[in-house]
């Protein structure tokens, strides 16, 4: 439509094109144009995006897939996340080499591991050393023990644990050994 033609234009209400206002059928997909809802006046923003996909189906799924891809990258992974899972992984090792430590320690004394009842770990201290995450986690809890005669025990056990680049080295270790048992460590 020129600028200063008074010709009213229509938009076909199934596929968006064009219609000139006399027109009984639309020239792009053969619709009737004869009833005033199968015509739009003017153009919403929701007509002209309707409009534009048909045209343009290839370029409307790009932008689909770019702004899903965002979407799903701004919620993947934020940097808290990626600290905490850090951390947790951290923490786990740091309480596998810890268990590992204690089961050897009771052992060395003479009784038989049973289980660990509890295991708190506390970032106690971490920085960065080459690019590397390191630190210290304080660890203590309750292990079951049997004695010699086969009767369990709940004892109490700190210990801390250093990591440093994947590796994790408990030391520090206090049990207490509390009567009878005292009395049967080796």
């Amino acid at each position: 439509m020129n600028a200063g033609d008074d010709r009213e234009m229509n938009y076909c209400s199934s596929c968006g094109n064009q219609v000139e206002g006399g027109n009984r059928f639309c020239g792009n997909c053969g619709q009737n144009l004869n009833f005033n809802q199968n015509t739009v006046k003017a153009e919403t923003p929701l007509h002209k995006m309707n409009h534009f996909i048909k045209k343009n189906p290839i370029i409307a799924i790009i932008v689909a897939i770019t702004v899903t891809a965002i979407i799903v990258m701004a919620i993947k992974d934020t940097p808290a996340k990626s600290a905490d899972k850090t951390l947790k992984h951290h923490q786990k090792h740091a309480i596998e080499a810890a268990e590992s430590m204690l089961e050897q320690r009771i052992k060395l004394h003479g009784f038989s591991f049973v289980k660990v009842k509890k295991m708190e770990a506390t970032l106690t201290e971490e920085e960065t050393i080459n690019l590397q995450p390191s630190g210290n986690f304080f660890i203590k809890g309750i292990v079951q023990l049997k004695d010699k005669q086969g009767k369990k025990h709940d004892v109490e056990y700190s210990l801390d644990v250093d990591f440093r680049e994947n590796r994790y080295k408990p030391y520090d270790l206090n049990i207490w050994y509390e009567y009878p048992l005292i009395d049967q460590v080796k």
